[in-house]
C-alpha cells in the first residue's frame, strides 16, 4: 500500500519537479567608452602662465580620456620707461617717459594627458594678447605729455610638464606643473604722443625709444605655469 503511494505520487508530480534546477547568471555589461571617459566641466586656476602673472579657465575633458580643452584669461603687468638727452645746437634738451603696461592673454589651449593618474602633458595654445600702454611724458621747458600704445597681436604657445589626475579622467581635482615657450605671432601696433599745450621737443625721439622698448616684448619668451582644476 505505500509503495503504491508513492508511485501515485510520483505520476501526479509530473516530469517539470523532478527535472534539475539550472543556475541562473547574472548579465553583466562591458562598461562603455563614454562611461571611461566621460564629458566633463569645470575650471582652473593658474601662476606664472603665458605671458601673464596669473590666468584663470574653463575647461571640458570632450569625452577623450587624454584630450582637455580650455579657453582661459591671463593678467599681465609691467613697466614702460624711456629717455631722450640731446640738444639742438641751441639748448640742451632733456625728455623722460615713465609708466606701465597691462596685459590680457586670451588662450584657446589643448592639453594632451598620455597616462592616466600621474601623467606627462604636452600644452598646445592659440590666442591673442590686449596690451594696454601709457607713459607720462615730462621734458625742459615745462614740455610734458603722454605716449600710449594700444595694440591686440596674436599669439601661440607650446609647453610640457607633468600633472595629476586623482580621479584619472573621471571628475577630480588636477594639479599641472608645465614650462614653455610664448610667441607673439604679428606685430604690435602704432603708438602715438598727446603733448599738453604745445609740442614736445624731442617727443618723436622719445616716442621712438618707447616703442623700440616694448618691441622686446616680440621675442620668445620662457614660461613656467602651475595650475590648480578640478572637473565635474
Amino acid at each position: 500500500m505505500a509503495t503504491g503511494g508513492l508511485i501515485l505520487f510520483a505520476a501526479l508530480a509530473g516530469p517539470e519537479s523532478q527535472q534539475p534546477s539550472v543556475p541562473v547568471r547574472a548579465q553583466v555589461s562591458a562598461p562603455s567608452a563614454r562611461d571611461e571617459c566621460p564629458v566633463l566641466w569645470g575650471g582652473s586656476l593658474g601662476a606664472f602662465g603665458p605671458n601673464s602673472w596669473t590666468t584663470v579657465g574653463f575647461a571640458t575633458q570632450p569625452a577623450l580620456c587624454w584630450l582637455e580643452l580650455s579657453l582661459g584669461v591671463g593678467l599681465g603687468v609691467g613697466d614702460v620707461s624711456g629717455g631722450i638727452y640731446t640738444d639742438d645746437g641751441v639748448d640742451d634738451i632733456e625728455v623722460e617717459g615713465d609708466g606701465t603696461y597691462v596685459s590680457y592673454t586670451v588662450p584657446l589651449r589643448a592639453r594632451f594627458w598620455f597616462f592616466q593618474k600621474h601623467s606627462l602633458i604636452a600644452d598646445a595654445g592659440f590666442g591673442i594678447t590686449h596690451y594696454r600702454m601709457s607713459a607720462d611724458i615730462e621734458g625742459t621747458f615745462g614740455a610734458n605729455g603722454t605716449w600710449t600704445r594700444h595694440t591686440t597681436p596674436l599669439v601661440a604657445f607650446v609647453g610640457i610638464g607633468y600633472g595629476i589626475r586623482h580621479s584619472g579622467a573621471k571628475p577630480g581635482p588636477r594639479l599641472s606643473v608645465s614650462a614653455g615657450v610664448f610667441a607673439h605671432l604679428t606685430e604690435l601696433g602704432e603708438s602715438q604722443v598727446v603733448s599738453e599745450g604745445g609740442g614736445i621737443r624731442g617727443g618723436r625721439l622719445l616716442r621712438a625709444e618707447l616703442d623700440e622698448e616694448t618691441n622686446e616684448l616680440l621675442e620668445l619668451e620662457p614660461y613656467g605655469e602651475i595650475a590648480v582644476g578640478w572637473m565635474f
